[in-house]
């Protein structure tokens, strides 16, 4: 394991003349590894930004499998000669390690989101009650966005509501909120299965009942309901936020 940044970036540029994509583990033993580096090259254009990640002995394993997990290669992805396409790979490479580190950029984001997505709510006339149902929303979102990542919803679908939020736009436009989000919040995490329609099955998959108040109607929605709209940019807009940090539990 080199013990500069400078001196493994040396190593990684000598070795993308022979492999253009590549992917270093470095480790500070060959016989017994109790340190590991990661690096990993996002090209960019013109620009080339290394992103690495280490893990340690003894370090909760969560963070490191959920990395992993985005990495897989199933056996019936191979083609026919056994191979993948290289450029499928490189995604999902991308989608693993291009991870920003969980910072007080997170928050600023977060809270520039959180302004944008309260100009989008029509329905309510009074701002600050906007600006109280866009922190609801966005924290419930947050919460969903985190079981997803520990394979916790629709039989351990990592993109749940990405593929949600498609599967929405196919059906008509900025049908998120009003369609998919009431049932997923107030059917399905709100109710047992048994207490669900068919409908609501349907729509939202195999989702657990969880039973708490995060999920039940606020009393804006109470008092507004069906005025409320929000368009489907909104949610998207959060989700590329939600998508360029890494959700995991340490110590």
């Amino acid at each position: 394991l080199p013990e500069t940044r400078e001196q493994r970036l040396a190593i990684q540029n000598e070795l993308s003349e022979r492999v253009y994509e590549n992917l270093l583990i470095f480790v500070d033993s060959i016989a017994r590894p109790t340190q590991s580096m990661w690096l990993w090259l996002r090209r960019d254009q013109l620009r080339q930004i290394a992103r690495e990640h280490s893990y340690m002995s003894g370090q909760p394993g969560d963070l490191f499998l959920s990395k992993l997990s985005r990495m897989v290669v199933d056996i019936n992805e191979l083609d026919e000669q056994g191979e993948f396409p290289l450029s499928q790979l490189v995604e999902r490479l991308t989608a693993a390690l291009d991870i920003e580190k969980v910072t007080k950029k997170f928050f600023k984001e977060f809270n520039q989101q959180r302004i944008e997505f309260v100009t989008l709510i029509d329905g309510i006339p009074n701002e600050r009650e906007r600006r109280w149902l866009a922190s609801v929303l966005m924290n419930r979102l947050m919460f969903i966005w985190f079981l997803q990542c520990k394979l916790l919803l629709d039989k351990g679908n990592s993109r749940y509501l990405l593929d949600q939020l498609t599967a929405s736009k196919q059906r008509g436009q900025d049908l998120f909120y009003s369609e998919f989000l009431q049932a997923l919040f107030f059917e399905g995490f709100a109710k047992p299965a048994y207490e669900r329609s068919a409908a609501t099955q349907a729509l939202i998959g195999d989702i657990v009942f969880l039973n708490g108040g995060l999920f039940l109607q606020h009393s804006l929605e109470l008092e507004y309901g069906a005025s409320i709209r929000i368009p489907d940019k909104a949610f998207a807009n959060l989700f590329k936020l939600f998508g360029s940090y890494s959700w995991h539990l340490d110590d």
